[in-house]
């Protein structure tokens, strides 16, 4: 079973994703080391900046250097390169760690043995390798955790809240990799899944490209949360396919990263797709589910008021997937309790109508949450959620299933609770297994 200490985490990569992800370490306490190619990356890092988050400026300032000595001392390695270059540093890496030194996945993609990322094949002629496959061909006897979920680099550099997937066959990493992030505003989550969230990973920037291409055409939000959620459907026959969990996909490093990857031009996938597109009929699948579709409609509304309000607070776009994504989870729980099937959760009536209802003011819960969070009066006409939240909380609690989100807006909205304290009470919350 492999144990991290905390002695030296070693982050191999100084561009915003590194940087950010050190930035955490440090605020949880740890004392990360940047190895970077670079002595001016290492510099600007030391004096708390990224060259690429040039506009961040409460960064905790970071040891850095560019001698790849360090890695004789390392507890941990997180490798946070591109992903056409990721296997070349695994090979590296091979020869320099000792085997009882867990290896970090940062990278989201596919990759091949040759260097190329996202096209060719994985040297076997049957496709790219996922990240997990690659460190078991280049890096057998140390174990690997996939780092991955609903994260833009310059919200966790900067200390807003967000929260991730770490995931690895081996639990004991997965959850040491947790620890090493307690205390910090980014909430780690364990899985055992490597495959769903390598896949959750590579995947959802395709989507946000076809997303960003239907906006761009100017099909309008119905149809780019038709996108997301077909495109959710084709993540989870991937997932499966390949041997992973369907439920990873509704997790953060799925359903929670395509949220975010698709709310608009912060992602770089979407804003590429956005430009492609500026250079339909409505489609009707029928369930057989009316109790999963009824409470997917009723859940949505309040999920989008707790979005609205982590937005008119100023959390970022991290924090909104988050709550996206663990607000899903809240619907399977209660879907399921009241005999609904968990799949109708992660379709259009539940997936789709919560990615459309959080992706902005548009949404009326939306707007309404964020007047809340905003500390102005809002238009409580306007807000569907607003008059569902106390009866869907005192349902979930008869029948014993915990909504966290769920009791948290009916805090606010109904018994005048402090927002922010309330906030601190949701992140106070231990973070578990997905």
């Amino acid at each position: 079973m492999t144990q991290v200490s905390h002695g030296m985490p070693v982050v191999i990569g100084g561009g915003s994703w590194g940087s950010a992800i050190a930035s955490a370490l440090a605020r949880a306490g740890t004392a990360p080391h940047l190895l970077v190619r670079r002595q001016q990356t290492a510099d600007a890092l030391a004096s708390g900046m990224c060259p690429q988050l040039g506009d961040i400026k409460d960064m905790p300032h970071l040891a850095a250097g560019t001698d790849d000595s360090i890695l004789d001392r390392a507890t941990i390695v997180f490798v946070v390169l591109p992903v056409g270059v990721t296997a070349d540093c695994l090979g590296r890496l091979a020869a320099q760690l000792g085997e009882d030194v867990p290896v970090v996945l940062c990278a989201k993609g596919l990759a091949t043995l040759n260097g190329a990322g996202d096209n060719g094949d994985g040297g076997d002629g049957a496709g790219g390798l996922l990240m997990p496959e690659l460190a078991e061909r280049l890096l057998p006897a140390h174990a690997n955790i996939v780092f991955s979920g609903p994260t833009f680099a310059d919200e966790v550099a900067s200390g807003r809240p967000a929260a991730i997937t770490a995931a690895s066959q081996n639990q004991a990493a997965a959850d040491s990799v947790q620890a090493l992030f307690e205390g910090s505003p980014l909430r780690v989550y364990a899985s055992k899944d490597p495959v769903g969230v390598a896949i959750g990973g590579a995947m959802k920037n395709v989507i946000a490209i076809a997303a960003g291409c239907a906006s761009g055409l100017g099909l309008g939000d119905n149809a780019r949360a038709a996108i997301i959620t077909r495109g959710l459907a084709e993540m989870r026959r991937f997932t499966t396919a390949l041997g992973g969990q369907s439920e990873t996909v509704y997790g953060l490093s799925g359903a929670g990263d395509l949220a975010l990857s698709c709310s608009g031009p912060h992602s770089r996938n979407m804003a590429y797709g956005l430009a492609l597109g500026q250079g339909s009929p409505l489609r009707v699948y029928a369930s057989k589910d009316p109790v999963g579709v009824a409470i997917g409609g009723a859940m949505k509304n309040v999920i989008a008021i707790a979005a609205g309000c982590a937005s008119g607070l100023g959390l970022g776009d991290n924090a909104r997937a988050a709550i996206i994504t663990r607000g899903l989870a809240e619907m399977r729980r209660f879907t399921t309790a009241l005999g609904g099937q968990s799949e109708t959760v992660y379709g259009l009536s539940g997936a789709g109508d919560l990615a459309l209802s959080c992706s902005g003011p548009h949404s009326r819960n939306m707007a309404y949450g964020l007047s809340l969070g905003q500390g102005r009066a809002p238009d409580s006409v306007l807000a569907e959620g607003r008059y569902t939240v106390a009866a869907l909380a005192a349902r979930a609690r008869s029948v014993g299933v915990e909504l966290p989100i769920t009791d948290a807006v009916d805090k606010v909205v109904n018994h005048h609770h402090n927002l922010q304290e309330v906030v601190n009470g949701l992140l106070a919350r231990r973070a578990g297994h997905e």
